[in-house]
């Protein structure tokens, strides 16, 4: 596990070269991975890796009482949102 700093950098040291993935989450944002992501030869301790800007969307909220038609909420009611 890896935090960004307050930039939003990220600094990875000592990986071998290969391929790898970088999944990236935030509580209240929907989680991203890259995936088959390639770094230098066997010899690569030190590298450059440059993805971008990423952006990560808020993930939205649905809110609200059931209700019976007189009013009173309705006890255990189960909602499903589809999209």
């Amino acid at each position: 596990t890896l935090f960004l700093d307050s930039q939003g950098n990220l600094n990875i040291t000592g990986l071998s070269g290969g391929r790898y993935a970088l999944a990236i989450d935030k509580p209240g944002y929907f989680p991203q991975t890259f995936s088959d992501i390639v770094v230098g030869g066997p010899e690569a301790s030190n590298f450059p890796l440059e993805l971008g800007d990423l952006n990560i969307t808020a993930q939205r909220t649905v809110s609200g009482t059931v209700r019976w038609d007189d009013g009173e909420p309705v006890t255990n009611a189960i909602v499903h949102t589809m999209s």
